[in-house]
């Protein structure tokens, strides 16, 4: 049964069933997907009338999830009632990348990255890269990001969140000083409607001191902010 090509199958929804009272819902392809992930999408729920209508609104928001490549539904009578199935085919675990970018500072900057699409099998996207200056003056700079990103915290909490940490160790040519940083981000985006959200966003910035380079002492030449000093650096948070 789960050997079956989902491409294969039709595209189409049986509406000679619509209004009957669904009995069982049964999913099918779903090798790493928690059951949760597509539960809390559907329209269509035991105990209430099936539509074709409702199905076309969960398809589409089922796929908008960028986690499978296609979904099929089944309708079976039964003695109890209907017996729904759908059927999705996943997207690869992961991916594999060449990072790649241009810089005004540093020229070409290349390396691995990977990303996971659908991490835990929780609809979390889970992205990393390490990336070096290899044009024209190799090894200059070197960045690093691991960023995650999901529509739900847990498994019922409707809040989207995006996460990212950057570890960047460079020579900026421009302002002459040897860069050694950290910095994080966290937006929250909560849904008042389907039209707006709220954003609560907040910002960690942590920067080391250049003691090759006088001008870029930041603990004997704060900037005129509210930041934390620290002997190795300073500390510059962010909220909004």
């Amino acid at each position: 049964d789960d050997a079956l090509d989902v491409t294969a199958l039709p595209d189409t929804c049986p509406r000679e069933h619509d209004g009957k009272i669904i009995s069982q819902i049964r999913f099918h392809g779903m090798t790493l997907t928690r059951p949760f992930v597509v539960e809390r999408a559907l329209k269509n729920k035991v105990g209430q009338a099936f539509s074709c209508d409702k199905y076309r609104a969960e398809k589409a928001h089922i796929q908008s999830l960028d986690i499978f490549a296609t979904m099929r539904i089944a309708v079976e009578p039964g003695a109890g009632g209907l017996r729904v199935t759908y059927r999705v085919l996943e997207l690869p675990r992961y991916l594999f990348y060449p990072a790649v970018k241009r810089s005004d500072l540093y020229g070409w900057l290349a390396g691995p990255g990977a990303s996971w699409l659908n991490f835990l099998g929780r609809d979390i996207r889970l992205e990393a890269f390490l990336r070096t200056a290899v044009h024209p003056d190799a090894f200059v700079a070197t960045e690093m990001l691991i960023e995650a990103s999901s529509p739900w915290i847990g498994r019922d909490i409707p809040i989207e969140y995006y996460f990212a940490l950057v570890r960047i160790q460079s020579f900026n040519a421009t302002k002459q000083f040897k860069e050694s940083s950290w910095s994080g981000v966290l937006d929250l985006y909560h849904r008042l409607s389907w039209r707006l959200k709220l954003i609560y966003a907040a910002e960690l910035y942590q920067v080391s001191a250049d003691p090759s380079n006088p001008t870029f002492n930041l603990a004997s030449n704060p900037a005129p902010v509210p930041i934390v000093l620290d002997p190795a650096g300073d500390l510059v948070p962010g909220l909004g």
